[in-house]
């Protein structure tokens, strides 16, 4: 994902959910030298010695402004589309259309990505790798759940 246009397209063919590792890592100044394992990276990111570390300049800030744009050009690509919100657009992939394209890559059908799902467009379910497995991180969830909410307000 870089783009807001990423996003939507991603959305309309289905996912709630978007990635933002490497574009937000760029945001904030990584030149992608590749060398992230090796302790030596030049901008200070991804690094733990001290002389690096100081040639960091990134902020947060960075980082908001870049994922505010891409919202900006979610909401500009989803008003161009008739539709309210994220919500609106996820699974509706008949809003989507095959663009002619020369080459081998022309001779790729895609036209089944295009088809309507038919029924719920998000999944709603429950998969079994997502139950908790020991009773030990059942009483700590709940443990660290009743010390955030009291009362239904949350102490921060």
């Amino acid at each position: 994902m870089k783009t807001g246009r990423d996003v939507l397209v991603a959305a309309l063919l289905g996912a709630d959910e978007y990635a933002f590792g490497t574009a937000a890592l760029l945001a904030e100044g990584c030149i992608m030298v590749r060398t992230c394992h090796l302790d030596t990276c030049p901008v200070g990111i991804a690094t733990q010695r001290p002389d690096l570390r100081s040639k960091f300049a990134g902020t947060p800030e960075m980082v908001a402004a870049y994922l505010e744009a891409v919202a900006e050009e979610v909401r500009e690509l989803l008003a161009g589309l008739g539709l309210r919100s994220m919500d609106d657009a996820v699974g509706r992939s008949e809003l989507l259309r095959l663009r002619a394209v020369d080459g081998r890559a022309g001779e790729v059908d895609l036209s089944a990505l295009l088809l309507p799902a038919g029924g719920e467009r998000r999944f709603g379910g429950h998969l079994a790798l997502q139950r908790t497995r020991s009773t030990l991180g059942d009483r700590l969830y709940h443990d660290a759940w009743e010390s955030v909410w009291s009362g239904g307000r949350a102490e921060l």
